[in-house]
């Protein structure tokens, strides 16, 4: 991602303000995931995500480096997985459903609300806009911020409903087949393995077969007619 910021024909000047944008749209992405995982689990009865610090706003308290770089080489990561314990859910199933959608969710509600503000952004007359060089500025920080936040948040959601281990998409998977499962013990068995393979093909497929760059131009294709139309 940062590459091919770093790849336009534009000024140093406009990229810097693009790699802070995506920057700062990365780390508000990975915070809401995480947020909504503990605060979800906690709701559910699960208080281990409070204990553990993740009840929390905090990036730091979220962060996971190798996953973090992965966003701003490829345009999806990860974060440290918040830890719960579904033997303290009231339901146990449905508890570790609704935890492990909670990340998810939350990325596609925020995608939403950022289209919402980037559609207010676009009303803005443009010789207001460029009335000052501080205008601008703080225009093109919050449009490429809302419009990163809205890339970022569904890259997010995809990349975690992949149904392998550790990922959201398997937990809910195990939580519905039961540990039994042969997928299930499949994905036991090979640990983070299958989801190395999977990173590893993302960054070598071709971008017209690659899922992850197909999805993400089709929600860059609906923003712009979004747009067009106000």
């Amino acid at each position: 991602m940062i590459f091919g910021i770093l790849s336009m024909p534009i000024s140093a000047r406009d990229k810097f303000i693009l790699i802070v944008a995506f920057a700062f749209a990365a780390m508000f992405a990975i915070v809401v995931h995480e947020y909504s995982h503990a605060k979800v689990a906690v709701k559910c009865g699960d208080l281990t995500p409070k204990l553990a610090g993740r009840l929390t706003l905090n990036p730091a308290a979220h962060f996971d480096l190798f996953g973090l770089l992965m966003f701003f080489l490829l345009g999806f990561g990860w974060a440290k997985p918040v830890p719960i314990n579904p033997d303290n859910f009231e339901n146990k199933k449905k508890g570790t459903v609704l935890t492990s959608l909670a990340g998810v969710t939350a990325n596609l509600l925020t995608a939403l609300l950022f289209l919402g503000f980037l559609c207010l952004l676009n009303l803005i007359p443009k010789d207001a806009i460029y009335a000052s060089v501080f205008g601008e500025i703080m225009f093109t920080l919050f449009f490429y911020f809302f419009l990163y936040g809205i890339m970022v948040n569904c890259s997010l959601m995809l990349f975690n409903l992949i149904p392998v281990n550790p990922l959201d998409g398997f937990r809910v998977v195990e939580s519905l087949a039961g540990s039994t499962n042969k997928y299930v013990q499949l994905n036991y068995r090979f640990g983070n393995w299958p989801l190395f393979v999977i990173l590893l093909l993302v960054s070598l497929i071709p971008d017209r077969y690659n899922m992850f760059t197909l999805f993400l131009g089709e929600v860059q294709k609906l923003i712009i007619l979004i747009l067009g139309s106000f």
